[in-house]
C-alpha cells in the first residue's frame, strides 16, 4: 500500500486551563461542524482524558494529502488559534500515520455494529416522521421509503444476530 493511502494526522497532548475541559470538548466538536465539513477528509477525532488533567487528541485524515490540505487552510489556523486560548501551555504535537488498525485486520468487511448504528438513526427518523402531522406528500414518501429500508435491514440482520466474529 502506498504511503499516501494511510490515514495520516497528528497526536496532540493538550493541557487545558482549569475548568476549560468542557470548552475544549466543544471546540473539538466544532471542528466537525465547521472546518471538518468544508475541508473533507477528516477520518477520526478521538479525545482521551489522562489522570494528570491533560488530554490526548488523535486527529486522522484519509491521507497525507488531505492532512496537508487541512493544515494549510485558513480555517485550520483559525480553529487552532481558538484552541490555544483554552490551553495552559503549548500543545505537544506528533505527526502520525496509521499503518495498522485492529478493526480492519480482524474485520475486513464493514462491521454489522456500524450498520446497527445507521439503522438506529433510520428508526429515529421514522419515529420523527410518524409523529409529524400533517405530513407533506414528500415526507410521506420519504417515510414509506425509510420503513421499507428498515424492514429489509431487520430481515437481513435481526437484532439477535451476533456481531461478525462472535460465536453463533
Amino acid at each position: 500500500m502506498a504511503a499516501a493511502a494511510y490515514p495520516t494526522g497528528r497526536l496532540l497532548r493538550l493541557r487545558p486551563l482549569d475548568g476549560q475541559l468542557p470548552a475544549l470538548l466543544a471546540h473539538l466538536a466544532a471542528w466537525h461542524r465547521g472546518p471538518g465539513r468544508t475541508l473533507p477528509g477528516t477520518r477520526l477525532h478521538i479525545l482521551l482524558e489522562e489522570a494528570d488533567g491533560a488530554v490526548t487528541v488523535l486527529h486522522l485524515f484519509e491521507s497525507a494529502a488531505t492532512a496537508e490540505r487541512a493544515r494549510m487552510a485558513p480555517q485550520q489556523s483559525e480553529w487552532e488559534a481558538g484552541l490555544r486560548v483554552l490551553l495552559a501551555e503549548a500543545p505537544a504535537v506528533t505527526e502520525v500515520r496509521a499503518t495498522w488498525n485492529a478493526a480492519q485486520d480482524a474485520r475486513p468487511k464493514v462491521s454489522v455494529s456500524i450498520d446497527r448504528d445507521v439503522h438506529a438513526s433510520v428508526q429515529d427518523l421514522i419515529a420523527r416522521l410518524i409523529d409529524r402531522h400533517p405530513r407533506t406528500p414528500g415526507e410521506s414518501l420519504y417515510l414509506s421509503l425509510l420503513q421499507s429500508i428498515a424492514d429489509d435491514y431487520e430481515q437481513e440482520f435481526p437484532s439477535t444476530m451476533p456481531e461478525e466474529g462472535e460465536p453463533r
